[in-house]
């Protein structure tokens, strides 16, 4: 999820830098980026995201979508599987 958050960052970075958003100029309005997470997205995730776009120089407005929040314990119980201890 996080791969997916960093190539959408890094196309909206070379956009703006192509179309000269970066620099001085200052958009009247946003573009939105609309960013969907599948199986589930962390806070630290949707932080980065926040922090990316309350940046000046970033050209979009993010909308975070996703299936499920994750905190280290839901992310810890997908990993675990239940163990069936058979009688030998």
């Amino acid at each position: 999820a996080a791969g997916g958050a960093a190539a959408a960052a890094a196309a909206a970075l070379a956009y703006a830098s192509s179309s000269g958003l970066a620099s001085s100029e200052t958009p009247v309005e946003k573009k939105v980026m609309v960013v969907f997470y599948l199986g589930g997205v962390s806070m630290m995730e949707v932080a980065a995201l926040r922090f990316l776009s309350d940046k000046p120089e970033f050209p979009f407005r993010i909308i975070i979508c996703t299936t499920k929040l994750i905190n280290g314990n839901t992310f810890m119980k997908s990993l675990l599987h239940e163990l069936h201890v058979v009688d030998a």
